[in-house]
């Protein structure tokens, strides 16, 4: 116990580290993000803690030996996915070279640490549904689900790596209960090293006052790398003979980036736009447009994906069959998505009330 929370330590402390002496570079090379659309932030905000949180996990991992060995595909894919992450936060990569690379990254993970979707768990109560035979299709769909998703959950200071917290919190106490704390080797390592990461990275990124003179962005290289490494997780812990927890499970502790992820592409393909075509349909976006400041819309969706994750483990640990779990989730995800779509037609009904 007491490494795993040195190497979460190490991770913040790093973390902060790299990203105060990298705001001078990120001005100097022009990783800036600069307000104007869509982007309502004032002055020119760094793009460096998708780096400091990749730099502070990777010397978490380094600094156990046990751990290092068993994620140099992670090391790899990790590292790839940042550096093209901030190439597109510096120069606007099309959407389908960020669609390879992601495809690049994850066959380390499918052909060296054999990490693959084998099952999405019995699902129809007719048995598990196996992926025999197109295992790297699902195993691919899953991984760029989860960039993606994090990637479109990126839109307010803090909330993707709030939210991102949440889940992998609930996956440590997964782990503990699970007796799987050391089994496989490398992911409590990896959960408590993305841990400290985050939370360094938040010290700048949390919508609070008290941080605006040192704000920093985490970037597509932030928001897919924290989705690829719980694609890696999630699915690491969910498959064979070491899992902690069946499939329907670690959706609940994703609801939120799945939620929002499923009703983007829903919402979009029904105006005949692309799933990758921006709009301001988000979830974080219903909760701007009701007239929640920035701190209550991070409060409310992570306290709610947390509620889902809870959910998630009550349904695993009474041993609820799979089915019915995801039949109560998609009644929960449905709710949400309606409840927050009427939270702001409330705001935009009362508004012009208001003002007569």
């Amino acid at each position: 116990m007491i490494h795993l929370h040195l190497a979460a330590i190490g991770a913040l402390a790093i973390t902060i580290g790299a990203i105060f002496a990298l705001r001078p570079l990120a001005q100097a090379i022009r990783l800036v993000d600069k307000p104007g659309g869509h982007k309502v932030h004032a002055g020119e905000v760094p793009i460096v803690g998708g780096l400091g949180i990749l730099l502070g996990t990777l010397f978490a991992l380094s600094s156990s030996q046990d751990a290092f060995g068993p994620l140099q595909q992670y090391v790899f894919s990790a590292v790839l996915i940042t550096v093209t992450g901030m190439i597109d936060d510096r120069f606007k990569l099309d959407h389908k070279i960020r669609l390879v690379v992601q495809v690049v990254a994850l066959l380390p993970m499918f052909y060296g640490a054999h990490i693959q979707l084998l099952s999405f768990g019995d699902l129809l109560g007719t048995g598990p549904l196996h992926t025999d035979g197109w295992t790297i299709v699902a195993t691919a769909i899953v991984v760029l689900g989860a960039i993606n998703s994090f990637n479109m959950l990126d839109g307010l200071d803090g909330l993707a790596g709030a939210v991102s917290l949440s889940t992998l919190t609930l996956l440590l106490i997964l782990c503990v209960h699970g007796g799987s704390f050391a089994l496989p080797v490398g992911d409590p390592i990896l959960i408590v090293s993305l841990i400290g990461s985050i939370l360094g990275f938040l010290v700048f990124n949390a919508p609070i006052k008290e941080n605006r003179g040192i704000r920093c962005f985490m970037g597509d290289a932030g928001s897919t790398l924290i989705g690829f490494s719980l694609a890696w997780l999630l699915i690491d812990l969910s498959q064979g003979t070491s899992r902690v927890a069946q499939p329907i499970t670690m959706v609940w502790l994703t609801a939120i980036p799945i939620t929002d992820l499923v009703w983007t592409v829903i919402r979009r393909l029904l105006k005949r736009k692309s799933p990758f075509h921006p709009d301001r349909g988000h979830l974080h976006h219903l909760l701007t447009d009701a007239g929640l400041a920035p701190f209550a819309v991070v409060l409310i969706m992570t306290s709610s994906g947390l509620l889902f994750g809870m959910a998630g483990l009550a349904l695993e640990l009474t041993k609820v069959p799979e089915q019915t779990s995801l039949l109560l989730w998609g009644v929960a995800a449905g709710t949400l998505v309606a409840a927050f779509k009427s939270a702001a037609k409330l705001r935009l009904w009362v508004k012009p009330l208001s003002a007569s």
